[in-house]
């Protein structure tokens, strides 16, 4: 069968807007996405071409004229809502702009004299409050097999604790590493290295400028061993320059000894 011409064309300004309003006023939806006594209405041919399984649970119930639902029992409305707004739009609300630059070890050396002002702990608390929205849209991401999502939670959550635009948070970090621990996914180890990557930039003489800094993460080693280890391990595993090592002599030169 030939396909249409416009097949592997973008869809216009004007369709994407008709696509958006139609699911803003719920209509022509056809796959309810369901959680916490919630019910958000959703077009199949959207949300099926981004997850393999919503893509498996339409296939199978095909022939239903009614409506169909599917139940996300471990999340909150709010995450499968971030959800949905990236499956429309490629982005959700606290999606972040801006290129990905590497962990600037130099940014929370400002935080030593701040920890006590109002506008340092509202800022903290707004970060943590993004790390954790990334945490569970993760979570959700790879349960519903939207690997796209993956892939690019895990890119901002790396420019939030990166980016000095986003204001890097040494103790926003430290607040939301047990969240990430506590995650079951295949995804974690991802936020693991992202969080030890962030963790170790950030050492130096500073931290002991602030005794607050050094008690939370002492306390923070204690309380996530796993955490403890991948720290450790950070360090084992990162490349020094290599050691010259003197020859040693053969066994049958050792024997002729």
């Amino acid at each position: 069968m030939k396909e249409p011409s416009f097949a592997t064309d973008g869809l216009s300004s004007q369709a994407a807007a008709s696509v958006l309003r139609s699911l803003q006023e719920r209509k022509y939806c056809d796959f309810d996405l369901v959680c916490q006594g919630h019910s958000i209405p959703v077009h199949k041919a959207v949300v099926c071409a981004q997850s393999r399984v919503f893509a498996n649970i339409c296939s199978r119930r095909s022939q239903r004229a009614a409506p169909i639902s599917y139940g996300i029992p471990h999340s909150d409305i709010q995450t499968v809502e971030l959800m949905v707004q990236y499956l429309y739009t490629g982005k959700h609300t606290y999606s972040v702009r801006g290129p990905i630059v590497s962990h600037d070890p130099s940014l929370p050396i400002s935080e030593t004299r701040m920890i006590d002002n109002p506008k340092y702990i509202r800022n903290k608390a707004a970060i943590v409050t993004v790390l954790s929205a990334h945490i569970k849209l993760l979570d959700l991401a790879e349960t519903c097999l939207v690997d796209e999502l993956v892939v690019r939670v895990v890119d901002e959550f790396r420019a939030v604790l990166s980016h000095p635009d986003y204001g890097y948070c040494f103790m926003a970090l430290l607040e939301i590493i047990p969240s990430v621990y506590e995650q079951q996914n295949s995804a974690r180890s991802l936020l693991r290295k992202e969080c030890v990557a962030a963790t170790t930039a950030g050492f130096g003489p500073w931290l002991t400028a602030h005794g607050s800094h050094r008690q939370a993460l002492d306390k923070l080693l204690v309380t996530v061993p796993e955490f403890s280890k991948d720290l450790i391990d950070s360090f084992i595993t990162t490349k020094q320059h290599p050691v010259k090592k003197q020859d040693s002599m053969s066994k049958s030169e050792m024997m002729r000894q």
